[in-house]
């Protein structure tokens, strides 16, 4: 029973413990409510009893049981690295034994007896160690909270995962040179580990394979054996990513776009990558930066532009920026070097490396990639962000200018520059002439070619007035007379309505009558839902909506008269409900229905991991087309491998076919089986393009209609 008031902590100093790094074996602790200070050194800190009593009570002369000692520890590993604390390990490098005077008595506790720290809500006891400052670095105070409980729940871990990333956002944000040590070991951390693994798991594509042929559900099988070794290959640093599977997916110009799928063990370890990498670029990235970042979406990049030309601002020549296959040209060696500035742990380094080289397996050939970060990878954005943002710091010197340097400089008959980008597609607004805005072009074009071997795209990068209108991440921004004046509007372009005509066609046209009406009323939900979601922020959405909602309407009347062979004022009798068409299960969900929005723009976002707020991610929507054919039961999973056998070309005309165009054919017709699963064997079905699909489905039911 512990009768004192106070108690005393000691720690002894291991045998090889720098003088560079400690003045004093002695170490301090202080705990307070509210938080934790330093004492002078050199002198036994006094703690309340009440505090820690429950810590008392577990420890023994050899080890901790339920309780233990956490240590924010400054020292010449932990002070470069930031972090040093996860692991007891680190502390042992410092201190050998943690002496407790209770009273009369002493008891001693081994640093690598310690557990594990987790989070715990209460009082903590901080043990600072004081230290030189070797190369002008300043010591970095590492706070962990303590009670480490061997069944801790789910809840505390993540707490815990959220707080170190708080933390290494807030080392990044107080000093912008301090480069971070030792973060390798959190990618093998078993809790940082799993919520990597539950994030890939919770996206829609967990369930589309890598080159390996393994799924979310296949690797679900034995997550906990799964995720073991991935874990252990990891810390032995054995782990090799897998070539990417390249596919294809249309752009809206009517070319295709490569898109990399990693394997699933890849996407969890890039995920892990991602939850350490991203808390600390993101206080280094610029305000007017929105692609790809977390609680930042298209419209936040749009309402910047609106904003620079409001009023008086007088922005009105635009230069649109594009950068040619951005993604396919990012420089190897330039991004680690990059990295470098921030990342000074090896093993990080060379484990991205490895996904930069680890190839592209297309049509059973691979490829290796000397350049460029594959589209799809879960890190391939943010390494893409951190590549340009050597860009963004390069146009501060024009948008970090204070506002009496900008009107010094207009005095002067020279332009000022709003700059603003998302991902590889970037504008700058000027309120100079036309000539100073094809200037800043050939700058930028310059900087690009000799700082990160990058060239503009001469067809998309182009000078504009703002008056004549322009396109920006699929939006058309136009300054437009109005009642009040001249106005700059968002605007839906002409390309976009023909689009999204182009697909509702695509849906009802007569390749897609083997189908259920109630699986084409899904797809065009999901190409509405899509569609009319992106676009209803921008002005005059309401009178398009209505337009698309008429013609969606009657394309697919028609499509059920042709189908089931019924007039229109028929079809309208028989499934028109409330001014849409409905089944039994569903409805036509029209573009009308959807509410057209006011986005309120916040002009500065404050970092979500130093903020109390919740982090929220833009999902952009698909390219979503129609493939065809209804799903059907031992078919759909069937489908990427049965183009990829027939290397994405169509079996009659030799016609090139992506995912997204091609259709899935059964050689011989499902009726001609007395069991349907017979014939969704892989040997009876083929890849085919549009056009060869509807005439063979018509010569076949012509073969059958001269049999009967």
């Amino acid at each position: 029973m512990v009768s004192s008031n106070e108690a005393s902590f000691n720690l002894r100093k291991t045998p090889s413990l720098s003088r560079n790094i400690l003045h004093s074996h002695r170490m301090e602790i202080t705990s307070r409510a509210g938080g934790f200070t330093r004492q002078r050194p050199n002198l036994n800190a006094h703690v309340d009893q009440r505090d820690y009593r429950s810590w008392l009570s577990h420890t023994t002369s050899s080890k901790v049981d339920t309780g233990h000692l956490i240590y924010p520890v400054s020292g010449r590993d932990t002070t470069k690295s930031g972090i040093g604390c996860g692991d007891n390990r680190h502390l042992s490098h410092f201190v050998e034994s943690i002496s407790v005077n209770v009273g009369d008595s002493q008891q001693d506790v081994k640093v690598s007896s310690l557990p594990m720290p987790v989070v715990r809500v209460g009082a903590v006891i901080v043990v600072r160690g004081w230290e030189s400052q070797p190369q002008g670095e300043g010591p970095q105070s590492v706070g962990i909270p303590a009670q480490n409980k061997p069944n801790a729940n789910k809840e505390e871990s993540l707490m815990n995962i959220g707080e170190m990333q708080r933390k290494l956002s807030s080392w990044a944000e107080q000093d912008k040179e301090h480069r971070f040590f030792d973060l390798y070991h959190l990618l093998y951390d078993k809790d940082w580990l799993q919520l990597a693994h539950d994030y890939v798991k919770q996206n829609a594509g967990s369930v589309t394979a890598g080159c390996d042929g393994i799924n979310m559900s296949v690797f679900d099988e034995n997550p906990e054996d799964n995720l073991q070794q991935l874990r252990e290959e990891l810390e032995s640093e054995s782990f090799e990513p897998q070539p990417v599977r390249r596919v294809y997916i249309p752009k809206s110009n009517g070319k295709v776009r490569p898109l990399g799928i990693p394997a699933i063990r890849d996407r969890i370890v890039q995920e892990a990558l991602r939850m350490i990498l991203e808390p600390i670029y993101e206080a280094d990235f610029s305000q007017y930066s929105f692609g790809f970042r977390p609680n930042r979406c298209t419209m936040d990049a749009i309402s910047c532009v609106v904003w620079s030309t409001i009023a008086n601002k007088r922005f009105y020549w635009v230069v649109e920026g594009d950068i040619s296959s951005y993604f396919d040209t990012i420089n190897h060696r330039n991004l680690i070097g990059i990295l470098r500035q921030r990342i000074k742990d090896k093993k990080l380094l060379r484990l991205i490396w490895k996904f930069l080289r680890a190839g592209i397996m297309e049509k059973k050939l691979f490829r290796d990639t000397k350049l460029g970060t594959p589209q799809g990878g879960i890190i391939s954005p943010l390494l893409a962000n951190i590549y340009l943002n050597e860009l963004d710091k390069y146009m501060r010197k024009y948008t970090g200018l204070s506002q009496h340097e900008k009107t010094r400089r207009r005095k002067q008959g020279l332009a000022n520059f709003v700059y603003i980008r998302y991902a590889d597609d970037f504008v700058v607004l000027s309120n100079g002439t036309e000539k100073q805005a094809e200037e800043l072009k050939e700058e930028l074009h310059t900087f690009l070619k000799e700082k990160l071997r990058l060239n503009l795209s001469g067809e998309k990068t182009k000078i504009t007035h703002l008056n004549a209108g322009f396109n920006f991440l699929g939006f058309k921004i136009q300054r437009m007379q109005g009642r009040e004046g001249m106005k700059t509007k968002v605007l839906i372009p002409k390309e976009a309505v023909d689009r999204f005509i182009d697909k509702i066609k695509i849906a009802t046209d007569k390749t897609t009558h083997q189908d259920s009406l109630n699986s084409i009323i899904l797809a065009l939900n999901r190409i509405i839902g899509g569609w009319c979601r992106y676009y209803q922020y921008t002005s005059k959405a309401s009178s398009i909506f209505n337009d698309l909602g008429n013609k969606t309407f009657w394309s697919l009347a028609h499509w059920i008269g042709r189908k089931y062979q019924l007039a229109i004022p028929e079809v309208i009798r028989r499934y028109e409900v409330d001014c849409t068409l409905t089944t039994d299960q569903y409805r036509l969900k029209m573009p009308d229905e959807i509410p057209t929005k006011f986005y309120r723009y916040q002009v500065r976002k404050p970092n979500p991991y130093t903020t109390q707020v919740k982090i929220l991610r833009e999902e952009l929507p698909q390219e979503t087309y129609w493939t065809g054919y209804e799903p059907r039961p031992g078919m759909a999973d069937l489908r990427p491998l049965i183009i990829e056998r027939d290397e994405n070309t169509c079996q009659i005309c030799d016609k090139a076919v992506t995912a997204h165009t091609s259709q899935i054919d059964h050689i011989r017709p499902v009726r001609r089986f007395k069991r349907p699963i017979d014939a969704n064997r892989p040997d009876n079905l083929w890849t085919l393009c549009k056009d060869c699909h509807y005439e063979k489905t018509k010569s076949d039911r012509q073969m059958e209609s001269r049999m009967r």
